[in-house]
């Protein structure tokens, strides 16, 4: 790795110790965040002061890891739809199997995904966390949480050191503008093949998820974008999709749009509902003993989720999405990729990729727990479910007694999960704006109640402590598109437990190349920094 970003943090660090923890900025932050968008089931993020800042040159290993993970994702997905006995393997049931095989009309294997690893990024080592698909999301606390920390002293007094320093600016990413524009390629992909779509510069947009499990700024934020570039964009709950006469229709959450009360003819969707979800929905009470790929055949007139795969299956709709990106969301991925099946067709690059960087996986049953000696040596290992997301269901052997995990392993054998390999975590400082106290509440809210606490010795505004970092690679159409970063005190990185999220900023040269796009999204910019690299920035 290079020698640039490590400097960028450290500067960086040094003018939050110089401006003794920057109190003011704190509470400045703070203040932007409580009122921003970014909030999670009805609460606003946490996240952490000191962001991650990052050289070009890390950015470009970046591409590097998810150009070579995309395409060993790539080629497992393609020989599942093609192998039999591949796909046997994977232990799916034949309803998400005949879910995974609708052929999806246009080329791209997995539409969108962001990658989470462990790395460290001074020597360039890390592990895989996790592979998320169509319900990838966190664009918006990015955003937010960079507009937030750029109203502090310690971002403006940075940002002009590294430039008479360096001669670089401090830009945020742009992570809604990309996605938009490699859905309307994907779809003109799609509309060549389908000879009755609409044309690529005229079809009605539905972003579609389960409303109660969704980050709803997030998905206005993406309507907003999908406007602006022309189209027209519905917000809808699964609920309210309905297929008949093979036009699949839906109506937007927001009571004051539109169509909030008027049915709209859908012609592609972005899927943001997970499968898991999507999946818990088709098989709910009344109708398990229906929802069968055979029962799916004959739905001329239907409603919910049985309406978005009725209309996928009949190409009535582009799914952008479609089910075939569950081969790779799946933890049983993890296990498929040290397969020896697998492992047979890949090249000896991916192969040797694979045995670096994929850890440990096996199904969680009895023989496979004594195999690895998972019971005495708890530190080693994670359970996680088989298809789950947001940590639940996840347990670290590190959060647990002896006991309670010989217990844990014994509750989740043979129930859908998976055992793997703890990987261990890379750390940087850092520290929340505003720290909460032992009943989680804000410690203070004025630079009076700061000071006062500092005097007492109970608050250190310089202090940080060592977090725990998750990267997220996001990939739009297989090419990466910029990071998402999370930090934690736990071994698992999740709010509940202590979890935050970071602004990530790139270091770029003044004087380099950035493009305007429009007049009408004037801070919106693009800024192509080698032959290899290319990624959306913003000007705050």
């Amino acid at each position: 790795m290079d020698e640039l970003g490590p400097r960028c943090r450290k500067l960086y660090q040094s003018i939050f110790e110089s401006l003794d923890g920057d109190v003011s900025g704190r509470l400045a932050s703070q203040s932007y965040l409580d009122s921003s968008t970014a909030v999670y089931h009805g609460e606003v993020i946490t996240m952490g002061f000191i962001p991650q800042i990052y050289s070009t040159q890390e950015l470009c290993y970046f591409k590097r890891i998810t150009d070579t993970t995309y395409g060993i994702l790539e080629a497992i997905t393609e020989r599942f739809c093609v192998d039999a006995e591949y796909r046997k393997l994977f232990r799916f049931s034949p309803l998400l199997e005949y879910l995974i095989l609708l052929p999806t009309g246009y080329e791209c294997t997995i539409p969108i995904a962001r990658i989470d690893i462990f790395c460290d990024l001074e020597s360039g080592d890390f592990k895989f966390c996790e592979f998320n698909t169509d319900g990838s999301s966190a664009m918006n606390e990015d955003r937010e949480i960079c507009n937030a920390l750029a109203l502090s002293n310690t971002f403006q007094t940075a940002s002009e050191a590294l430039r008479s320093t360096e001669g670089l600016n401090l830009y945020p990413q742009e992570l809604f503008d990309p996605w938009v524009e490699e859905f309307g390629r994907i779809y003109e992909d799609f509309a060549r093949k389908t000879p009755c779509a609409p044309k690529p510069t005229d079809p009605v947009i539905a972003i579609v998820d389960y409303m109660d499990k969704t980050t709803i700024h997030e998905l206005r934020e993406f309507r907003e974008r999908f406007v602006r570039q022309g189209y027209r964009c519905l917000i809808c709950d699964m609920s309210s999709l309905s297929y008949h006469d093979e036009v699949l229709y839906g109506v937007d959450v927001d009571p004051t749009h539109p169509y909030h009360q008027t049915p709209l003819r859908i012609d592609t969707i972005y899927r943001r509902a997970v499968t898991s979800d999507i999946m818990e929905d088709l098989v709910a009470p009344g109708t398990r003993d229906t929802v069968t790929p055979g029962f799916l055949v004959d739905v001329k007139h239907a409603k919910g989720a049985i309406a978005l795969i009725a209309a996928a299956r009949d190409r009535s709709v582009c799914l952008i999405g479609g089910f075939k990106t569950q081969v790779a969301h799946s933890k049983t991925s993890f296990r498929m990729l040290h397969h020896p099946m697998t492992l047979a067709f890949l090249t000896d690059e991916q192969r040797s990729f694979i045995k670096d960087h994929v850890p440990f996986t096996t199904d969680l049953i009895p023989e496979a727990v004594e195999a690895c000696g998972a019971a005495d040596n708890k530190d080693a290992f994670i359970i996680k479910p088989v298809d789950g997301y947001g940590t639940k269901g996840v347990y670290a052997g590190q959060n647990h007694s002896a006991t309670q995990w010989q217990q844990l392993l014994v509750d989740s054998s043979a129930k859908g999960y998976v055992l793997q390999e703890y990987c261990h975590q890379y750390t940087a400082p850092n520290t929340r704006p505003v720290p909460f106290d032992a009943h989680g509440n804000p410690l203070f809210s004025t630079l009076e109640d700061a000071a006062r606490l500092t005097d007492e010795s109970s608050f250190e505004p310089k202090a940080l402590i060592p977090y725990n970092v998750l990267t997220g690679l996001f990939a739009y159409g297989g090419r990466f598109t910029g990071v998402y970063m999370r930090a934690g005190t736990d071994a698992l990185i999740v709010g509940f437990r202590g979890g935050v999220a970071l602004g990530a900023f790139i270091a770029h040269d003044a004087g380099g190349r950035i493009d305007n796009q429009t007049e009408t999204s004037a801070t919106h910019n693009y800024a192509i920094f080698d032959d290899k690299l290319e990624i959306r920035l913003r000007r705050l």
